[in-house]
């Protein structure tokens, strides 16, 4: 037993080694959080000085009231991090130049920690639904999708993401073991947590909600379980809000913003700027930063969630669905869903994980087309974490690459800064990928499903050619007919899948006529 987990473990730690060995930089967010954390370390809540003490670039994300600076960042980042800053603080690290370091040092335990912690739980659930391809699930998830920079910069996304996955992941363990409203509840106090993260992972908390109350009997007390500890989990956030704001409701995002002036007003900014737009959803699904298009592999989850469906394992998918199609919606009522200069859909990060589910599903099913969509945002995400994560919206991560244009890393701890310091970021990343190969327990591909793998590449590779940029980065995505291209091109993959599909039944209903 040991024996087999052992591959796995080397996965984990490797990803691990990946997550922490860049140091990405600043950054308007970046800074916006560190200003906070500074600020509470200094017992208020206003970023008014601060704002001035992380670096020459500062931040302008931030939004005043009543004359006041304020992050307008949720707090449970900050949080998490300010003890760690208080000791780096009292052992005289703390400086007000260049921040990279500090925020890679933070980064460490707001981003890294719970990335880590992310894989683990979803390696663990995955084992549940499909034992054999957990470790290769979590490892996809944490190389192959927008987890590998996150998780790497100081966002609050890798931690939003970690928190919302736990909540699922204590209903799931308390599913199938001994009836607990604890656990519950417990459940309950982190997806609270969540929402002191990040605020939208209010879609998450509300879809859990059913999930822990179909378990009987008392179901009653189990979503009053569930619920108390929702209230407990978002607690700080309300005495936050109103320390900071005079109000428990008033989030930080109400308010004028850094670029916009300072004038004080009341309207809170928190939903959306409107209501859902189909243009929008297809930007984040199929533009040159769509989640599809930079993670197609993603699109072999979706199609496995039926499988998982159909083998028993009905709640879990119907949870699945359901946070996909809320974060989805809630993204799409963005003016723009990119999110600002960044390698991508960032604001989804929190439904990765629950992908990674049906994921191990088809690694299983149908191992071919996966792991060839797979190696796509595998190469895509290390290639933009290594060269500058916050630079990926430019899609010349290789032009990077030849030009040795690579992120500091680590190594600039102790003064060593050169192109080849990247090298241990790779070793780490290979090593994490053959020793989930190792973990994994193959099936052996029909001969069909390897030829449709070659064609669902040559189907990401047209879609990915085709993609309109968003508005706002040179592209002008802003009606149906920049999405013909892409479109054609789906259809196109979807004739071949219907295609191989019908071959495959057929030559089996054909090979059990056969004597």
């Amino acid at each position: 037993m040991g024996a087999v987990r052992r591959p796995g473990l080397i996965a984990l730690v490797a990803c691990g080694l990946a997550f922490s060995w860049t140091m990405q930089g600043t950054g308007d967010n970046q800074n916006s959080h560190y200003a906070l954390v500074r600020a509470l370390a200094d017992r208020t809540a206003t970023i008014d000085e601060t704002r001035g003490e992380v670096g020459d670039l500062s931040t302008h994300d931030v939004t005043f009231h009543h004359g006041h600076a304020y992050a307008n960042k949720a707090p449970g980042l900050a949080f998490l991090s300010l003890p760690f800053y208080l000791i780096l603080r009292a052992a005289g690290v703390v400086g007000e130049d260049d921040p990279t370091q500090m925020l890679w040092a933070l980064g460490l335990v707001g981003s890294v920690l719970p990335a880590i912690v992310l894989l683990v739980l979803v390696r663990v659930a995955s084992r549940r639904l499909e034992p054999g391809f957990a470790t290769a699930s979590a490892v996809v998830l944490g190389l192959g999708t927008l987890l590998l920079p996150f998780g790497a910069l100081y966002f609050s996304h890798a931690l939003s993401a970690c928190l919302v996955f736990a909540a699922f992941a204590l209903l799931l363990h308390e599913r199938h073991e001994r009836a607990s409203l604890v656990a519950v509840a417990a459940a309950g106090v982190v997806a609270g947590l969540a929402i002191v993260t990040e605020y939208p992972n209010a879609i998450a908390a509300a879809v859990l909600l059913p999930y822990a109350c179909l378990r009987r009997p008392r179901s009653l007390r189990r979503a009053s379980a569930y619920v108390g500890g929702l209230l407990v989990g978002v607690t700080p956030l309300l005495l936050y809000q109103h320390w900071a704001f005079g109000s428990l409701t008033r989030v930080s995002y109400a308010g004028a913003n850094g670029l916009n002036g300072s004038a004080d007003v009341d309207t809170i900014d928190l939903v959306s700027y409107g209501s859902p737009d189909s243009i929008v959803l297809l930007g984040t699904l199929f533009s040159t930063a769509g989640l599809l298009t930079l993670a197609p592999v993603l699109a072999c989850a979706a199609v496995a969630l039926p499988v998982l469906y159909r083998r028993g394992f009905r709640p879990e998918a119907l949870v699945v669905a359901g946070v996909c199609t809320g974060y989805l919606v809630y993204n799409s009522s963005y003016g723009s869903s990119f999110g600002g200069y960044s390698p991508g859909q960032r604001y989804l990060i929190p439904l990765l994980p629950f992908l990674a589910l049906p994921l191990a599903v088809a690694l299983r099913r149908f191992p071919a087309t996966t792991v060839a969509l797979a190696l796509v945002p595998i190469v895509i995400s290390i290639v933009t974490t290594a060269t500058h994560a916050l630079a990926g919206y430019q899609l010349d991560w290789f032009d990077r690459v030849a030009s040795r244009d690579f992120t500091f890393t680590a190594g600039k701890l102790v003064g060593v800064t050169g192109w080849y310091t990247i090298a241990p970021f790779f070793l780490a990343v290979t090593v994490a990928i053959v020793a989930a190969a190792f973990d994994t327990s193959w099936v052996s591909p029909r001969r069909l499903e390897v030829a449709f793998a070659g064609v669902a590449v040559l189907g990401w590779g047209a879609i990915a050619a085709n993609a309109p940029k968003l508005p706002g980065l040179g592209g002008q995505a802003d009606s149906l007919a920049a999405y013909g291209k892409p479109a054609v091109a789906l259809l196109v993959v979807a004739i071949a899948a219907c295609g191989a599909w019908i071959a495959i039944r057929g030559r089996q209903r054909v090979g059990a006529l056969m004597p």
